[in-house]
C-alpha cells in the first residue's frame, strides 16, 4: 500500500513472470502471495486461472474467476450510480427543512429517470441535484414518489450531461436469493462512492420501524444483510453478480452493521407505468399488515388444516396478519380487526404483500372481498378500496412563518388516528406564540372548526394583522389533552403563500389568495384594529433612510412578502382617558381593590425581617421590624405595584447574534401619560420585533421599541395610553436617583409569571416583594459570548444578598421611590449555551434617556471610547508598569458619599456604614486596563489605543472608575487620553463613536441568510474586516445551507465586486436571476478568508429587505426578480 507506483509496476511484472509456469505459480501460492485480489490486480484473470487449473488448484481458480466477474460488474455499474444533494426547502408532513446527501441510480438513461428512496426525495418541496461519477452536476425534478413505500423517482435531462453518456441499471427483483453475494455502491458517509460487498441473509423481514413521529414503511417485506452502510448510502443499488439491481438500500440499525433493503417489485411496476406515460394507481384500505410465522398465526386461532392448505398454495414461511386498522378508514368500515389472518383476496390465496397490494391497486374505488380467519373462524368482509394518493397531502400553506398541511396517512398511522386534519409541519412565528409545535393538530380557529386545510384558510382569511387569534389544538402524542391558546396574526413579517404538487413535476407556489387548488379565498385586510392603534400606513425606506412613496400594502407574491403596518401615535401630553397618572406624587392616592386591578401580592420574608402578608411567614433569625419600617415598606409596594407591567417580546428573525424568539420580562412604567416603559435588554433585545404590554393582568396592548441602549442593560418601549380601559389603573413610577453601596437596605419588588421553558404567557402574574440589602457594587467579568451577542461590559452594577426568582422588578428605597432597575443580564457560560444573571441598574441611567423622550427630543447619541476596559487593582497595575510617581500625579480623592454616581457611591445609612470595607479607601478605586480595541478604533498606529494600555485620564480628568470614563467620553467627538504603555506615560487623541440607541435598522434576506451591517456587539468582541456585511442567521433548506455560507461570517465580495456595506451588497445582488451561480468571498471571525459558490433559488428564497421607518415601524420589501412559479 505504501509502495511507489514504479515499485508496484516492478512487483506486478515479477508476479506475472513467476506465474508463467505451473511450478512457479504453485510456489507463489505456497508462499502466500497468490490470492484472487492479488492476481486480479496484476491482470492475470484468465491466464493465471488456466495455470491454476493445470496445477490442480481448482479452488483458487474459482476464486480468481469470481473476483474478475465482480470487478467487471462493479466497473459497469459505477457510471449509473449518482450522489444526490437535496435541499428540503420547507417542512412538510414527516420531513423537516434541511439539507441532506444520499444516493440514486439511473434506471432509464433515455428518459433520464433516477431511482432513490422516498425519504430522500421527501414528501414536500425540494431542490435537488445529481452528481455523476465524472463530477458533472445536473438538476433534478420529482417524477414520482410512493405514498407508502420507500422509493421515488427523480427526472433529469440527459442532454445536460456534456462529457459522458448515462447508463442505466436494470431492475430484477425476482433474482433476489438468500445467501447470494451482493454489492452495494453508494455515497456512504458523504464520500460519493463507496463499495460494500456482503451476503444477502434474509428476504422476509418486516418493514423496519424508524421513529414514531417520522416516516416508516409498511405493508412490504424488507431484505437484510450485514452491509455496514451508513448515512448517505440511502438509495444505493443492491446488485447481484450479474450487475442488475435486486433491491434498494433504505436504512440500517444504529450501532450495528445491519442494513435493510427494499424489494423492487413495486418500484419496477411504477417505473413501467412512468415510462409508458401513465399514472401510478395506488389503492389502500388504511390498514397495516405484518408477516407472522405459522406458530404465531396458530396462537391467533388459525386452524392447522388451513395452515397446511396455505403451505401447499406457496406460503411456506408464514402468513399476513392485520396489525393495525385506522379509525374511519375502509378497513374499519368493513369490520376488519387487528389479529385477523388474511387468507384470500377476491378468492385468490393471499400469499405475499405484493399480491395484496396488486389486488388493491387494481380495485381503486371498487369493492374487494377479503377472507380472514378470526379466532379460528373464517369470516368474509367486503371493503371499498380507497385512493392512496387522495389521502397523501399534496399542498401546504404558509401563514406567519408557520407551515401547515393536512394530516397524512403516514402520521395518522403512526398515532392510530383518522386521516385528515390541519397538521402543523413547522410552528413558525405565530405558532410559537400559541405553544404549537411540529405535530400539533389545529381543531378550530376563533371557534370555527377546521377539519381541512381549506377550512383553516377560510377561517384566517379575514383576520387582519395584529389581531389576536384563538386556536384550539392538540398534539399527536397527547391528543386527549385539548388546548386553547392565542397568537397575534402576522401579515407584516411573513407573507401568506400556498404550495401545491401536481401529479407530475415540481411544486407550484403562489400567494394564498391566488391558490386555485384551495378554491376562492377572500383577500384579508391588512389594517390593524382601530381600537388599539390609530389608522395609518408605513412608508418603505431605503437603506440610506430616505422614505419611499407610501402605499397601501397587500400580501406580496413572495414567501417573504411585505405587509403594511400602522404607525404608533402615542399621546403627546400627560393627560389620558384611562385612570393613569404620570406624577410621582400620585403614589399617595387611594388604591382600588388589588384583586380587581392588579396581580396577586406575595410578600416574601427576607433579610430585613419583613413580615409576610401572603402566608409565607416571617424570616427566622431576624428581629421583628418596627411599625414605621413596616409601614414604609407597605407604602413602597403600594406605590410601585401599579407601575409594574409584563412585557412580552416576539422576534420574527434572529439578528445581532440573538437566537431566541420569545422573551418575557417585567417593565417599569416611566410615564403613564405617554406610555413609556423601561425594560431590560434580555427581554427586548432589539427594535426588530413585536412588543406586547400586559397591564394589571387585565389588558394587553401592543407597543413599539423606542430605544435600546448600546451598553447599559435597558430598553424603552412605548404603548398607546388610549388603549388602556378606564378601570385598569396604571401609574408612573417615582424615580429618585441615589447612590447605593454594599449594605444599603432596599426592597425588591417585581413580577413573577410562572414562566416555564414552553413559554406559557397565560399564567397568573404575582407581585413579589422582599426586603434585602445590596451585597456588592461594581464590574463583573463575563466570558466572551460565542457567537457574539450583546452582554454587559464597561458598566458597574448592583448585586443583592438574597433575591427571589422574578421576571424582573425594581429596587425601592424606604421612601417608596425607585433607585434601580432589577434586570436580567444575558451571558454565555459556554459556547452556544445561554444563561442569565440578575443585577441592579441605577435608575439614573434610565432616567437620563427617558427624560429626553418625554420631552419629545431624540436621545443624545451615546459615545463610546471604542475599547473594552477592565478594572484592575492598583497593586496589579504596579506590577504591570505603573510607578508610584505616575500614580500620585493622577490620583484623585475618593468622591464624597453624597455625590450621585453610576452604580458606585454610598449613603449615610447606618447599616451601610457598618459594612466592613475589605479593600480600604484605596482599594475602592482601580486602574482601567484596555483588554480589547473595537473595530472603529483599531489600525491607528501609535495614535490609537492598544490592548494592555493602562488608562490614567481623559481630557485631563483622572479616571479610576468605569462610570468616570463613561462620563468623560460623552463630551466630544475626540478625547485626549493619558495611558501607560510599556512603562511610559503617553498621550494620544482618540475619536469617540456615536450610537443612536436604535441598533440594527436594516436587514436583508438573501439566499436563505439574514445579512446586516456588523452589529455593535460583534465589533466590540471580535476583530472584524474593514468592510463587509455580517451574516447573522441561516435558514434550513436554503441555498446558503446547501453551499455552507456560515453565520457569523462577513461577505466582502460578490462576483468580484466589493460589498463594504448593505447598500453595496444590495446593488451587487439586485440583478441576479433565479438559478444563477454567484461567487461569494467570506471572512470568518478568526480572519480566515475563503471563496464559495452558490446557486440562487429565488422561487423559495427571494431577496427581501426589512427596513425600520422613522415612525418606528418595520416594513418588508421584496427586491429583484420574483420568478413565476
Amino acid at each position: 500500500r505504501r509502495a511507489r507506483p514504479t515499485m508496484l509496476a516492478r512487483a506486478a511484472r515479477a508476479v506475472r513472470c513467476a506465474a508463467a509456469t505451473p511450478p512457479g505459480l504453485a510456489a507463489l501460492r505456497v508462499a502466500g502471495y497468490v490470492t484472487a485480489p492479488t492476481l486480479a490486480f496484476v491482470g492475470l484473470h484468465a491466464a493465471s486461472s488456466a495455470a491454476l487449473c493445470q496445477s490442480g488448484s481448482t479452488t483458487m481458480a474459482a476464486e480468481l474467476v469470481d473476483e474478475g466477474d465482480w470487478n467487471r460488474t462493479i466497473s459497469a455499474a459505477l457510471p449509473a450510480v449518482v450522489s444526490i444533494k437535496v435541499n428540503r426547502v420547507r417542512s412538510f408532513d414527516t420531513a423537516s427543512a434541511g439539507t441532506i446527501q444520499a444516493t440514486g441510480f439511473v434506471v432509464d438513461a433515455e428518459r433520464g429517470l433516477i431511482l432513490t428512496n422516498r425519504h430522500v426525495a421527501g414528501p414536500g418541496p425540494v431542490v435537488a441535484e445529481a452528481v455523476f461519477q465524472n463530477n458533472e452536476e445536473v438538476p433534478l425534478s420529482l417524477a414520482y414518489y410512493d405514498p407508502v413505500h420507500d422509493f421515488a423517482f427523480f427526472r433529469f435531462d440527459p442532454a445536460a450531461l456534456r462529457h459522458m453518456r448515462p447508463v442505466a441499471l436494470d431492475l430484477a427483483p425476482e433474482q433476489a436469493e438468500m445467501t447470494s453475494e451482493i454489492v452495494i455502491i453508494g455515497n456512504n458517509a458523504g464520500e460519493k462512492c463507496s463499495i460494500h460487498r456482503t451476503t444477502l441473509a434474509r428476504l422476509d423481514r418486516n418493514a423496519p420501524a424508524y421513529s414514531r413521529s417520522s416516516y416508516n414503511d409498511f405493508n412490504t417485506f424488507y431484505m437484510h444483510s450485514a452491509s455496514g452502510t451508513s448515512g448517505g448510502s440511502s438509495g444505493s443499488p443492491v446488485l447481484n453478480k450479474k450487475g442488475v439491481a435486486i433491491a434498494l438500500n433504505a436504512g440500517g440499525k444504529a450501532g450495528t452493521t445491519a442494513g435493510f433493503f427494499l424489494p423492487l417489485d413495486r418500484a419496477a411496476r411504477a417505473l413501467a407505468l412512468i415510462q409508458a406515460g401513465q399514472p401510478v394507481p395506488r389503492g389502500s384500505l388504511q390498514m397495516v399488515c405484518t408477516h407472522q410465522t405459522y406458530d404465531e398465526a396458530v396462537r391467533l386461532g388459525l386452524p392447522r388444516e388451513v395452515e397446511g392448505r396455505m403451505r401447499a398454495d406457496g406460503a411456506e414461511r408464514g402468513v399476513l396478519v392485520v396489525s393495525e386498522v385506522l379509525p374511519q378508514g375502509p378497513a374499519a368500515a368493513a369490520g376488519l380487526q387487528a389479529g385477523d389472518v388474511l387468507l384470500r383476496v377476491d378468492g385468490a390465496p393471499c400469499l405475499s404483500f405484493v399480491a395484496l397490494e396488486a389486488a388493491l391497486d387494481d380495485a381503486i374505488r371498487g369493492p374487494i372481498a377479503l377472507d380472514v380467519c378470526r379466532g379460528g373462524v373464517e369470516v368474509e368482509r367486503v371493503a371499498t378500496v380507497g385512493d392512496l394518493h387522495q389521502i397523501t397531502p399534496s399542498g401546504y400553506v404558509e401563514v406567519g412563518g408557520a407551515a401547515l398541511n393536512e394530516l397524512s396517512y403516514q402520521q395518522a398511522r403512526n398515532y392510530g388516528m383518522p386521516v385528515g386534519g390541519v397538521y402543523v409541519a413547522h410552528p413558525g412565528y405565530i405558532g410559537h406564540q400559541a405553544r404549537l409545535q411540529k405535530g400539533s393538530i389545529i381543531m378550530a380557529v376563533n371557534g370555527t372548526p377546521t377539519p381541512t386545510l381549506r377550512d383553516f384558510v377560510s377561517a384566517i382569511a379575514a383576520v387582519p394583522h395584529g389581531e389576536q387569534v384563538a386556536v384550539r389544538f392538540f398534539d399527536l402524542g397527547a391528543r386527549a389533552h385539548i388546548q386553547l391558546a392565542s397568537f397575534r396574526m402576522d401579515r407584516k413579517w411573513f407573507g401568506t403563500r400556498a404550495g401545491h404538487r401536481n401529479s407530475v413535476g415540481d411544486w407550484q407556489t403562489a400567494p394564498l389568495e391566488e391558490a386555485a387548488w384551495l378554491g376562492a379565498v377572500a383577500p384579508a385586510t391588512l389594517a390593524k384594529r382601530s381600537d388599539i392603534l390609530p389608522a395609518g400606513s408605513v412608508s418603505a425606506v431605503s437603506i440610506s433612510g430616505t422614505a419611499a412613496a407610501a402605499s397601501t400594502a397587500t400580501p406580496d407574491s413572495s414567501a417573504a412578502a411585505a405587509a403594511t403596518a400602522e404607525t404608533d401615535s402615542p399621546t403627546a401630553s400627560s393627560a389620558s382617558t384611562g385612570r393613569t397618572d404620570s406624577q410621582a406624587s400620585s403614589v399617595t392616592a387611594p388604591a382600588p381593590d388589588p384583586a380587581a386591578a392588579h396581580p396577586t401580592l406575595s410578600v416574601v420574608a427576607g433579610t430585613g425581617g419583613m413580615s409576610s402578608a401572603g402566608g409565607s411567614g416571617a424570616a427566622t433569625g431576624a428581629a421583628a421590624p418596627s411599625s414605621s419600617r413596616e409601614g414604609a415598606s407597605n407604602e413602597a409596594v403600594g406605590a410601585i405595584r401599579y407601575a409594574l407591567v409584563s412585557v412580552d417580546f416576539l422576534r420574527p428573525f434572529c439578528i445581532d447574534g440573538e437566537t431566541g424568539m420569545r422573551y418575557r420580562g417585567s417593565g417599569l412604567v416611566i410615564d403613564a401619560g405617554r406610555g413609556l416603559v423601561a425594560v431590560d435588554r434580555n427581554t427586548v433585545t432589539s427594535t426588530l420585533g413585536d412588543v406586547s404590554i400586559t397591564i394589571g393582568g387585565r389588558i394587553t396592548v401592543p407597543g413599539t421599541v423606542e430605544y435600546v441602549h448600546p451598553v447599559h442593560n435597558f430598553a424603552l418601549v412605548r404603548y398607546d395610553p388610549q388603549a388602556v380601559p378606564e378601570d385598569v389603573l396604571v401609574r408612573s413610577a417615582p424615580l429618585t436617583p441615589r447612590p447605593l453601596r454594599p449594605g444599603s437596605e432596599v426592597t425588591l419588588v417585581g413580577l413573577k409569571s410562572g414562566l416555564n421553558e414552553d413559554f406559557d404567557a397565560s399564567r397568573r402574574v404575582d407581585l413579589i416583594c422582599r426586603k434585602t440589602r445590596v451585597a456588592n457594587a461594581g464590574w463583573i467579568k463575563l466570558p466572551q459570548p460565542n457567537p457574539p451577542r450583546f452582554q454587559i461590559q464597561n458598566v458597574e452594577t448592583l448585586g443583592l444578598e438574597v433575591a427571589p426568582s422574578l421576571d424582573g422588578g425594581v429596587l425601592v428605597s424606604d421612601d417608596g421611590s425607585v433607585a434601580a432597575l432589577w434586570a436580567s443580564c444575558a451571558y454565555q457560560p459556554a459556547p452556544n449555551q445561554s444563561a442569565s444573571m440578575w443585577r441592579g441598574l441605577p435608575i439614573e441611567i434610565v432616567k437620563n434617556v427617558s427624560d429626553m423622550l418625554i420631552q419629545g427630543d431624540d436621545p443624545t447619541p451615546w459615545r463610546s471610547l471604542g475599547a473594552t476596559l477592565e478594572p484592575i487593582s492598583i497593586a496589579a497595575a504596579r506590577q504591570l508598569g505603573l510607578d508610584d510617581a505616575t500614580l500620585a500625579a493622577h490620583a484623585t480623592p475618593q468622591p464624597p458619599l453624597s455625590t450621585p454616581t453610576i452604580g458606585i457611591g454610598g449613603t449615610s445609612d447606618a447599616a451601610a456604614a457598618a459594612v466592613e470595607n475589605v479593600e480600604g479607601e484605596e482599594g475602592e478605586a482601580s486602574v482601567l486596563m484596555v483588554t480589547h480595541v473595537h473595530h472603529h478604533q483599531s489600525g491607528g498606529g501609535d495614535a490609537a489605543l492598544r490592548g494592555g494600555d493602562l488608562l490614567l485620564s481623559v481630557d485631563g480628568m483622572p479616571i479610576r472608575f468605569l462610570y468616570e470614563a463613561e462620563r468623560a467620553t460623552q463630551r466630544s467627538t475626540s478625547v485626549a487620553l493619558d495611558v501607560v504603555r510599556d512603562g511610559e506615560v503617553q498621550t494620544i487623541v482618540a475619536p469617540t463613536a456615536a450610537f443612536d440607541g436604535l441598533g440594527t435598522q436594516h436587514v436583508l434576506g438573501w439566499a436563505g441568510v439574514l445579512v446586516q451591517e456588523t452589529p455593535d456587539a460583534v465589533r466590540s468582541q471580535r476583530t472584524v474586516p474593514k468592510g463587509g456585511v455580517y451574516i447573522s442567521y441561516r435558514f434550513y433548506g436554503s441555498p446558503a445551507s446547501r453551499y455552507d455560507l456560515s453565520p457569523t461570517s462577513h461577505i466582502i465580495e460578490v462576483d468580484g465586486a466589493n460589498t463594504p456595506n448593505l447598500e453595496a451588497f444590495i446593488e451587487c445582488t439586485r440583478s441576479k436571476h433565479d438559478g444563477e451561480v454567484v461567487r461569494v468571498k467570506i471572512v470568518d471571525l478568526e480572519g480566515r478568508c475563503r471563496m464559495t459558490t452558490l446557486k440562487l433559488d429565488l422561487k423559495y428564497w427571494p431577496t427581501f429587505c426589512l427596513n425600520r421607518g422613522p415612525d418606528g415601524e418595520w416594513a418588508r420589501e421584496v427586491i429583484g426578480e420574483q420568478p413565476a412559479s
